[in-house]
């Protein structure tokens, strides 16, 4: 005689977590809440990258549109099944840096825009000055975070290959890309210690024929 047996097993696959890679910047940096806020949440962690995250309901912390936050890390999240990437930023709503801090969807904030434009140009810098130079624009949606002090940088002029115009509130800032030895650091032209000398200038290439007005004589030739 034979006998059979049959058994059956159940299996849980693991919980895969998105990933996120993490940009610190300086704590005194800022944003608004957005027009629509309120369609996003307030987590203790950046959703969906661990177990156990924690959500808290806007009325907590009196949420309004244009309510002043601080910023001080950036998060991308990269989703673990579509591959897409997402923006977050750690804020919070007090300038003091030991406040409680929360993570909230990109989009859910007003951030400064930034506008930025290739040239060259060369730019002054007094080593006498306490300011700071910066990884990226300061207070830009890539957070920014200071490198050294203006003090430090003993050269008389560097050359610049961006320049970049910042608008937050309605206030405009002008700001240049520096290179220092290999590497490239922002630096704000409102500094006293910085100082353009020469206009920053954009090219692009161009073919073709044009004919010389009528004025051509009024202006100069230049190398």
């Amino acid at each position: 005689a034979s006998s059979s047996s049959s058994s059956s097993s159940s299996t849980t696959k693991p919980v895969v977590y998105d990933t996120a890679k993490y940009h610190g910047g300086d704590s005194g940096q800022t944003g608004r809440l957005g027009s629509k806020y309120a369609s996003y949440r307030l987590y203790n962690h950046i959703k969906g990258t661990r177990a156990s995250v924690k959500k808290t309901a806007w009325t907590k912390v009196g949420g309004t549109i244009d309510k002043p936050v601080y910023l001080d890390m950036r998060g991308v999240k990269q989703s673990a099944t579509t591959g897409k990437k997402t923006t977050w930023y750690r804020i919070r709503f007090s300038r003091s840096a030991t406040a409680k801090k929360y993570w909230v969807y990109g989009k859910a904030l007003t951030l400064p825009t930034v506008k930025y434009k290739k040239g060259a140009a060369t730019v002054k810098v007094d080593s006498a000055s306490s300011g700071y130079y910066y990884d990226h624009v300061y207070n830009s949606p890539y957070l920014a975070k200071a490198v050294g002090q203006l003090n430090q940088l003993t050269a008389k002029s560097y050359a610049a290959d961006n320049q970049a115009t910042r608008t937050q509130d309605g206030i405009k800032s002008t700001w240049y890309r520096i290179k220092v030895g290999t590497k490239k650091y922002w630096v704000a032209a409102g500094e006293p210690a910085v100082s353009p000398q020469y206009a920053a200038v954009a090219y692009s290439a161009a073919t073709g024929t044009k004919k010389l007005s009528g004025k051509f004589s009024k202006y100069t030739l230049y190398n």
